[in-house]
């Protein structure tokens, strides 16, 4: 796998007074949600890692390596956590070592936290094929299996990838529509934006990752 570009790197810009966030990014439609972090930040966006991983190209070794050396540039420009808002590469976030200060922050590991809290059958529903498995591991590690459906929705991330988010927003909420748990994690940061268009009830069984994830980053930043 060739080195990192880190292309994208500055797509904040309002970073007057250092940098506090380096946020790894590699589905480039998530950047949008974001920009409003409670601290000044950058962005990565390694799309190649994310391709990689789900192709079975490399060895777990290289993709590890990439994400090092994405969290080495990070620890260079002075940041105080490295925000890394893909769940697939979550199992090797764990691996990362934290030996310089720098906090590292999995977009998922809040809500598996407090989907391990929540009685009751849960289910975990993914877009992506490759987010499932470890979602389903990370939980089982939390000591939550899941009782329910572990569904995927490949036709819904297919259309995320397209642009066409309305019919990745319909797709999804016709599987979620059909599912019976009382807690429903939604295995990817992109599955957010549909919680507007659920219903009240619906919505209070669903757990996503992105506002949980932000507001560990505040707590880390005492902001």
């Amino acid at each position: 796998m060739p080195p990192p570009t880190n292309r994208g790197a500055a797509l904040s810009s309002n970073v007057p007074g250092g940098v506090s966030i380096v946020c790894l990014h590699t589905v480039p439609a998530l950047l949008p949600h974001f920009q409003a972090l409670p601290a000044p930040a950058l962005h990565l966006v390694d799309e190649l890692l994310l391709h990689s991983i789900a192709k079975g190209l490399g060895a777990r070794e290289e993709h590890l390596a990439r994400l090092q050396a994405h969290r080495d540039a990070a620890a260079a420009v002075g940041a105080r956590v490295f925000f890394v808002t893909c769940s697939t590469l979550s199992p090797l976030v764990a691996e990362l070592p934290s030996k310089d200060g720098l906090a590292t922050v999995a977009i998922d590991a809040p809500m598996i936290e407090a989907a391990a809290a929540r009685p009751g059958s849960l289910a975990v529903v993914a877009t992506n094929p490759v987010a499932l498995e470890p979602c389903v591991a990370m939980l089982a590690a939390a000591g939550r299996g899941v009782t329910g459906p572990a569904l995927r929705v490949p036709e819904a991330f297919a259309a995320f990838r397209a642009g066409d988010f309305a019919l990745h927003d319909r797709l999804l909420m016709e599987a979620l529509e059909k599912i019976d748990a009382d807690t429903i994690v939604l295995a990817q940061a992109s599955m957010a934006r549909i919680l507007p268009l659920a219903s009240e009830e619906l919505r209070g069984r669903l757990l996503s990752s992105p506002q949980l994830a932000i507001a560990k980053v505040e707590r880390l930043l005492g902001a």
